[in-house]
């Protein structure tokens, strides 16, 4: 661990006078990239009996997450989700990625049903579900985000890198030490 904190930091150092974004402390943005590679690392006691499997006749119930509202505003089908109050409440997604073996997962739930769970439950099932089907799964968050990062935790996922984002562009350098 201390060999990585140097490592960051170093990189952390050389990117210090490129245009990569920066936080409230001047030190370079970063995400953590997470990893499942089996089913049996899933930590499946999170999942609630509310989590579910996107069907089509649940995109007739509103969608109360921020996910979807730029495109049709339908939940794919490779989703799982909570609903409350026949409302969806919370979405975990697979996204492609740069390799047809690996999906990335984004969860959202919204704010007011944040904290009961919704999201691990919905991250956990849908990575047990994409990891029995033959899937990686990937889990990428900004180190800020410290809802999201207890998620990945939580569920199991394993750090394997960090990476900085350039303000230029959404591409990323990368760093990994696990």
């Amino acid at each position: 661990r201390e060999a990585f904190e140097f490592i960051c930091n170093g990189v952390d150092e050389f990117l210090k006078d490129k245009p990569y974004r920066r936080d409230t402390y001047g030190k370079t943005r970063y995400y953590n990239k997470y990893m499942l590679t089996d089913p049996s690392e899933v930590n499946t006691s999170v999942i609630l009996s509310s989590s579910q499997k996107m069907m089509p006749s649940l995109n007739e119930l509103r969608n109360m997450t921020s996910l979807f509202y730029e495109e049709n505003g339908l939940v794919p089908e490779t989703s799982f989700v909570s609903v409350e109050d026949g409302k969806i409440v919370s979405v975990a997604t697979g996204n492609d990625t740069e390799s047809d073996s690996v999906l990335e997962l984004t969860v959202n739930t919204c704010v007011e049903c944040r904290g009961k769970g919704y999201g691990a439950s919905n991250t956990a099932s849908l990575a047990h579900y994409l990891l029995k089907k033959g899937y990686k799964v990937a889990y990428s968050v900004s180190n800020y985000n410290k809802a999201s990062n207890k998620i990945a935790k939580k569920c199991g996922f394993r750090k394997v890198g960090r990476f900085y984002e350039s303000q230029s562009s959404s591409i990323y350098g990368c760093a990994q030490g696990f």
